[in-house]
């Protein structure tokens, strides 16, 4: 009887062992074959995302932009006009020091510039202090 009891133990753990075995295979062909459709969109996804920092104006800091404005008048290109029904500003940090902005409005078509300049960017200081990070 021993032997039967031993070979039936032996049995079991080997039906154990195959189920096992074969529940982690299963599991490293799902996690390949999602990673063939899905990672190439994730990578592509991620390497195109960009970082805005996105400051929402109102009428508490409505002035403080228009004066910012003026005082990059200078670095500011192309020459630009501001809209009175200003809404929202970003900008994009460009390599190596320039930056992209964009001011939308209610009324108008969204304005974008650039200021290129070496120094102290004040638009860029104050949206950064007083702004939010927004991936896209």
């Amino acid at each position: 009887m021993d032997y039967n009891e031993n070979e039936e133990e032996a049995i079991a753990k080997g039906k154990i062992v195959a189920i096992t075995t074969l529940s982690v295979i299963g599991v490293v062909i799902l996690i390949i074959v999602i990673i063939c459709f899905a990672g190439p969109k994730l990578i592509d996804r991620l390497v195109t995302l960009r970082t805005y920092r996105v400051l929402k104006i109102n009428e508490e800091n409505k002035e403080n932009i228009i004066e910012l404005l003026e005082q990059e008048k200078d670095n500011i290109f192309p020459e630009m006009k501001y809209c009175d029904s200003m809404y929202k500003i970003e900008y994009n940090d460009l390599f190596p020091d320039g930056t992209d902005y964009t001011i939308y409005c209610k009324d108008e078509k969204s304005i974008s510039f650039g200021i290129d300049k070496v120094g102290e960017d004040v638009l860029h200081s104050y949206i950064h202090k007083n702004g939010y990070d927004e991936i896209r």
